[in-house]
């Protein structure tokens, strides 16, 4: 026999502009591919630091992406405790950002639906633009991982109050007045002798035996930078010690001498 015909019937439509099985629309699928994020998933820098003008770039595992000339690539910048986006951009430098915690998400488009893409309003989620995704309110498509960004705050050098002058021998105490219990205090003594220390929170305890003396105190920030604020003792000599000899029971109007050794 004669074979008058055939066809083929598509049971996965993906790809082909086919709305059905064996039924081609006149549509074409959308191509959008956020791709995988390079870099690290994770970056923790200080509020300012050059290392906040980040270059991030999506991967194919070694395809090319979606065609140029149709599509275009941006960035979902969202608080990464709320979920709540707050720009889409291609600048992904967090440099002028103050400190938090920041998720950078990749957003492949079609160009001919850029202005159907979402502004931030306050409320909008992350979760909310891959809904309007899978509902086709726009061809677009967000990458299957995202860099999260934590930015740091720099602290100041911490401030103390205390004497600058102080006996040998006697406990004396210095008090950091803005302290911070989030932050790690340390305290060094870089000069004089001591025979007691103690360093508890905000409050500092030290019996100097001689000097002149240091003390350093340091706030441990390995993002940011320490800070460290240090103050000069000086230790004057103890007072000599004596004894009073004399009567302890006196009559009222008579002369008692006493006799210092």
């Amino acid at each position: 026999g004669e074979l008058l015909d055939w066809y083929l019937v598509f049971t996965d439509d993906s790809g082909i502009g086919c709305a059905n099985a064996g039924e081609c629309a006149n549509s074409v699928s959308c191509l959008a591919d956020g791709g995988q994020l390079s870099g690290p998933a994770f970056i923790t820098e200080c509020e300012g630091d050059n290392e906040l003008d980040l270059t991030i770039n999506p991967s194919y595992g070694g395809g090319g992406g979606p065609p140029a000339s149709e599509y275009d690539y941006t960035f979902v910048i969202a608080d990464a405790n709320t979920d709540i986006f707050e720009d889409i951009t291609m600048d992904t430098d967090l440099s002028s950002f103050p400190p938090g915690a920041y998720q950078i998400c990749g957003l492949s488009y079609l160009i001919a639906d850029e202005s159907l893409l979402p502004t931030a309003d306050g409320s909008l989620e992350v979760s909310d633009i891959e809904d309007q995704i899978d509902d086709g309110d726009y061809c677009a498509d967000l990458s299957s991982g995202c860099t999260v960004v934590v930015i740091e705050a720099p602290v100041s050098p911490p401030t103390i109050a205390g004497p600058l002058e102080v006996c040998a021998g006697e406990p004396v105490e210095w008090l950091i007045t803005d302290y911070d219990p989030s932050l790690n205090y340390q305290v060094f003594i870089n000069a004089g002798s001591f025979s007691f220390f103690n360093f508890v929170d905000d409050l500092l305890t030290v019996e100097f035996i001689s000097g002149p003396g240091e003390i350093c105190f340091n706030i441990d920030n390995p993002v940011c930078g320490d800070e460290e604020t240090c103050i000069d003792i000086v230790v004057l000599p103890s007072a000599p010690e004596f004894e009073i000899i004399g009567e302890t029971e006196v009559c009222p109007g008579t002369t008692t001498l006493y006799t210092v050794e």
